[in-house]
């Protein structure tokens, strides 16, 4: 009988077999590993080696769509070394950062406002647009924030379900949006589902929506999203449009525990919602992030390998009967055929933490993407938690 804990006992051995067959330290340090050429069979050997290393000593996370590779080594060497801004409540770090997304993204630096996290980006323009008798207009489910920020606010929340496909129904949104319509949330790439509308569908409706009321687009998986029909809403932002994008650093540059995000909109609605915010952004988080937006190769790397992660996982579910909805993130949305709760604790059980139940799909399951090694364990403990 399969025993899945012997298995991931068993991927946790062989993992470290494979680094040691070629010759590499245990684990490299973050000086080594950046000064490594990057992409040679000793550096990406290493990540996989650092990251395995990370969940040997626990459960492997698959739950919270996380980069299971960190952060590049190289930002790492400037978190070090960004240490003696510590004390300080201005740095010119957070200046450089703004400076350095700004010019990644093709706008000026007074459209990009630095958030703690992509999630205040949220929570602050709920504030900003929802608030005074103003209604929110979110899809159900998506990222539970804006809903959830709106309900602490005590405002009016109209939950918009999803279309058979498991998109957004923009036709459902728009009929709902009136006088009292203060925003309009979208996600896309979707959490937790996964799917995308391509770019002409996203950009129709938003010019048909801000005339009416302010538009947030949540694109936290950009990077991850390889269709060729996606693009990202910020070309509206330079359209001079009234719409506010949302982008982190805790996906693609592996940095979801230091709390850097991104608001790109015109001027005058960053004043806003800056003016909700609740705090600084961290310097050393700053330096961090400026390292790893002058290091594409590292990014380009980890979506590769999450493309990669993603067919595989898709790929196995398939086989097995089960609906499996096309990703364009760093997740894969599967109905389990029977109630989520239960398909948790058994992969629990099988030493995985997988996605949490969302409303209105209580047999489906989200499974982020981790390294390979962890996916292959993962499919090999599917019929066991699937009892199929």
């Amino acid at each position: 009988m399969f025993d899945p804990r012997s298995s991931r006992r068993s991927f946790l051995r062989g993992t470290a077999a494979a680094v040691g067959a070629v010759a590499l330290p245990a684990l490299l340090s973050p000086r080594e590993l950046a000064a490594l050429e990057p992409r040679s069979a000793r550096w990406l050997a290493g990540m996989d080696a650092e990251a395995t290393a990370r969940n040997a000593g626990g459960p492997v996370i698959l739950a919270r769509n996380e980069n299971p590779y960190g952060m590049n080594p190289k930002a790492k060497l400037a978190f070090d070394g960004a240490f003696s801004y510590h004390n300080r409540y201005n740095s010119p770090l957070a200046a450089e950062l703004r400076k350095r997304f700004a010019a990644k993204n093709g706008v000026p630096e007074d459209h990009v406002l630095l958030t703690q996290g992509s999630r205040e980006v949220l929570a602050t323009s709920v504030a900003a647009f929802g608030s005074n008798g103003k209604e929110v207009i979110t899809p159900w489910p998506s990222y539970e924030e804006v809903g959830r920020y709106g309900d602490v606010m005590g405002l009016t929340v109209h939950r918009i379900p999803q279309t058979d496909a498991l998109e957004m129904d923009l036709k459902a949104m728009d009929a709902k949006i009136g006088a009292a319509t203060g925003l309009v949330f979208l996600c896309n790439p979707q959490n937790p589902t996964g799917t995308l509308l391509g770019g002409d569908t996203m950009r129709d409706f938003i010019r048909a929506t801000t005339p009416r009321a302010m538009v947030l687009v949540d694109e936290a998986y950009h990077e991850y999203a390889n269709d060729p029909s996606y693009r990202s809403m910020i070309e509206l932002v330079k359209a001079g449009d009234n719409v506010i994008i949302a982008r982190t650093a805790s996906k693609i540059h592996g940095m979801a525990g230091v709390r850097i995000g991104f608001a790109i909109a015109k001027p005058a609605l960053l004043a806003k919602i800056g003016g909700y915010q609740m705090g600084q952004v961290n310097p050393l988080a700053c330096a961090a992030v400026s390292a790893s937006l002058d290091d594409p190769s590292y990014t380009t790397y980890c979506a590769e390998q999450n493309a990669i992660g993603r067919q595989y996982t898709t790929d196995a579910l398939r086989k097995m009967g089960l609906r499996v909805i096309t990703s364009h993130a760093n997740f894969v949305y599967f109905d389990a055929k029977r109630p989520t709760v239960d398909v948790r604790k058994a992969f629990e059980t099988a030493g995985f933490l997988v996605g949490r139940a969302f409303p209105n799909y209580p047999n489906w399951v989200r499974v982020s993407i981790g390294t390979p090694d962890e996916m292959k364990a993962f499919v090999a403990a599917l019929p066991q938690a699937l009892r199929v």
